[in-house]
């Protein structure tokens, strides 16, 4: 099934980059100056807290036009009623995701390698996303992709991709000569002094690139 979405300038959380800000004050600033998507991705909240922000993050997406993703977590995608669930590779298999979600829904998958990528796309994964591409400190459990990487993975597989890790206004030109669809963002945009403004510049230089 061929889903017309935009994950764009895709935010994923981490509420220990925030310095102290409120998260879903702070994801409402960005979604407002330009971010596209937002993946709620929280490793050490547990399941009620997880979806109490679900809710709350889901009724700014929704009043925006904007997309929420849920990170890991079928279950609190499929009760929260987001608009889909990213995976990782040790996570339910897609199969199984799409039997609960439906078909409706949009679910992502990292992938470290080509081989993984061919077998997501085959299963029915709506997007990939593929990092790190540059070293990060907002997960303990990234796996570092070289651009060649990037690049074969970009070639050879027909659904969008988003590039992860370590990604920020410096080298998110880098990115794009990969023929990416999308770039997914966390200290770039959370760990500023000024999110407002950072998020602008970031949409901006997406916006320049992707015209080229």
């Amino acid at each position: 099934m061929n889903k017309q979405f935009n994950l764009g300038l895709n935010l994923v959380t981490n509420k220990q980059t925030l310095k102290g800000r409120d998260l879903t004050e702070t994801i409402e600033i960005a979604l407002k100056n330009g971010a596209d998507s937002v993946r709620l991705r929280e490793k050490n909240m547990d399941t009620r807290s997880i979806m109490q922000e679900a809710f709350k993050i889901k009724e700014i997406t929704q009043r925006m036009g904007k997309l929420l993703i849920v990170n890991d977590r079928v279950d609190i995608a499929k009760a929260c009623d987001v608009d889909g669930v990213h995976l990782g590779q040790k996570d339910m298999p897609i199969k199984y995701a799409r039997e609960m979600l439906g078909d409706d829904k949009i679910i992502g998958i990292s992938c470290h390698t080509l081989e993984q990528a061919l077998e997501a796309q085959e299963a029915g994964a709506d997007y990939i996303g593929v990092g790190a591409i540059f070293p990060t400190f907002t997960g303990d459990d990234f796996l570092m992709v070289t651009i060649d990487t990037l690049k074969e993975i970009s070639e050879k597989i027909h659904v969008p991709i988003t590039a992860i890790g370590g990604i920020n206004k410096n080298n998110i030109r880098m990115i794009f000569d990969s023929n990416v669809d999308s770039v997914s963002l966390t200290s770039a945009v959370f760990s500023t002094g000024d999110v407002a403004a950072s998020t602008q510049e970031l949409k901006q230089k997406f916006d320049m690139i992707l015209k080229k």
